[in-house]
């Protein structure tokens, strides 16, 4: 996986490779040893762990929500309460869902309370 700046995101399925700009990119999970980008219009399935699909991202709009999921929190509609563990995460754009560990729910609230905190001053 090569990372060309900041915004774009190359990465080889099958026998394409994607240039892929990061800000369509909804969420990541892995299945096994494969990583599904899921994007508005297509899933790219890529044998690529999460941890360094993670390294590569832009870091200022990309969390790990779990270590099954790699969000983009520019595409977050809103986080709910699981009814088994942790929290599920709905996007604005799919119907899909991710999850959410406690864990990264506290860090989560943490970083979206302190960016609206930034955008009002």
């Amino acid at each position: 996986m090569i990372n060309l700046n900041d915004n774009i995101l190359a990465v080889k399925s099958s026998l394409r490779v994607y240039l892929i700009d990061q800000a369509s990119i909804i969420f990541i999970y892995a299945d096994n040893n494969y990583s599904h980008i899921v994007m508005k219009d297509r899933e790219l399935r890529i044998k690529r762990s999460l941890s360094k699909i993670f390294k590569e991202l832009n870091q200022s709009i990309f969390f790990m929500a779990h270590r099954t999921n790699i969000i983009n929190l520019k595409h977050v509609k809103y986080v709910d309460k699981s009814e088994f563990s942790g929290y599920e995460v709905f996007f604005t754009t799919t119907t899909k869902v991710a999850m959410m560990s406690k864990a990264a729910y506290h860090k989560f609230m943490t970083i979206v309370f302190h960016y609206n905190n930034q955008e009002g001053e």
